[in-house]
């Protein structure tokens, strides 16, 4: 069985050696099974990757004549790679079209009550007998939807950003295996208990924050992570099984101005979850030690006062060279500052108990 379908259409044939000169054009649109653009594959070329495809599968690199091995692959596709062993690229260019086969998987992602999920991605993983490689691919929710293409197979499937839980088979250790041998239907009910909560900041609601869980569950013993993102009125909502978690509240990017909070909770039911959380501000303004002038740009971090290169929260001066920083009550840490490529360097150490102004002082041009 033809798993793959490519339709390649190469002009002007040229000779193996690649031929100087100017740069030609390849082109081309990469389509799945029913015709549709794909966006978001990436065309390398002897390894080198180019531009992904656009929203209708289209792509256009320019390269020198010759011929080239050619492989399709992109992250959160719906399709699996294609590798292309040969093209040629002759001196007038090459159009270069691709449609993928495989069967077709599609389906819905539902919560408890039937209410479809709409955000997040359902992947699946695993391995065929006609490819000589793994298989990865994924697609993203449109109205509680996916569609996926495949060859036949063995696969295992999951959601990203974990929103919600699937009974685990092999002690936890992966989901449930499903072969794939023709178009197939697939309605991922979700398990587990919502839980839903609701954040505040002295009282007034976080938004934008995210609340990641992380934990076991009972009795797979399956590790289970699950992500939500607070609305204006700070509220959140997801999904766990029974099991014991850990809470991390964390905002913006990685590593900014807002210290993680954490709590822990059994869950054993559908819960509502109330968390106001105390913060102490730590703000002032950077300025030149020599002529007072605000500095901009100076990365100002606090971190543990025993490993001095572990940080929990930086904020980056303005153009006024005013930083804030949003602590962790009753905690220490000290207290550093950086700019371009110089390293952190420690200033000061103290407990977050009450809102504080930092004068922080940096020598000209910030060394």
């Amino acid at each position: 069985m033809l798993v793959l379908a490519p339709a390649l259409l190469a002009a002007n044939c040229a000779s193996s050696a690649r031929a100087p000169g100017t740069l030609v054009e390849i082109h081309g649109v990469i389509r799945d099974r029913e015709g549709a653009g794909i966006e978001g594959i990436n065309v390398y070329i002897d390894d080198r990757s180019w531009n992904a495809t656009n929203n209708e599968g289209a792509f256009r690199v320019r390269v020198k004549p010759g011929r080239y091995r050619v492989f399709l692959g992109g992250f959160r596709v719906r399709v699996p790679g294609a590798d292309m062993d040969t093209v040629v690229v002759g001196p007038s260019g090459t159009r270069l079209d691709y449609q993928y086969g495989g069967f077709k998987i599609e389906g819905r992602l539902v919560g408890p009550g039937g209410r479809a999920i709409r955000d997040g991605v359902v992947q699946a993983f695993g391995d065929s007998p006609d490819i000589r490689y793994g298989i990865y691919v994924g697609s993203r929710l449109k109205r509680g939807r996916y569609v996926l293409f495949v060859p036949r197979g063995i696969y295992y499937f999951k959601t990203e950003p974990f929103p919600e839980y699937y009974p685990a088979t092999d002690r936890g250790a992966r989901p449930p295996a499903i072969r794939i041998d023709a178009d197939t239907t697939i309605d991922f009910p979700a398990g587990g208990h919502a839980v839903e909560g609701r954040i505040t900041l002295r009282g007034r609601p976080l938004s934008g924050a995210t609340v990641d869980a992380y934990g076991v569950s009972w009795p797979d013993t399956a590790e289970i992570r699950a992500r939500s993102a607070t609305t204006s009125n700070g509220r959140y909502r997801l999904f766990v099984p029974n099991g014991h978690y850990t809470f991390f509240i964390s905002r913006g990017p990685e590593l900014s101005p807002f210290v993680t909070r954490w709590f822990q909770r059994e869950i054993t039911g559908p819960e509502r979850i109330e968390t106001n959380l105390s913060m102490t501000f730590w703000s002032g303004v950077v300025r030149d030690s020599v002529t007072g002038a605000p500095v901009e740009s100076v990365s100002v971090w606090a971190g543990d006062p025993i490993n001095r290169y572990s940080f929990a929260a930086m904020s980056r001066s303005d153009r006024e060279g005013r930083f804030r920083l949003e602590m962790e009550p009753g905690r220490r840490y000290s207290l550093s500052w950086s700019k371009g490529k110089v390293a952190p360097r420690e200033f000061a150490s103290a407990v977050a108990v009450n809102d504080s102004t930092l004068a922080v002082r940096v020598a000209a041009g910030g060394r």
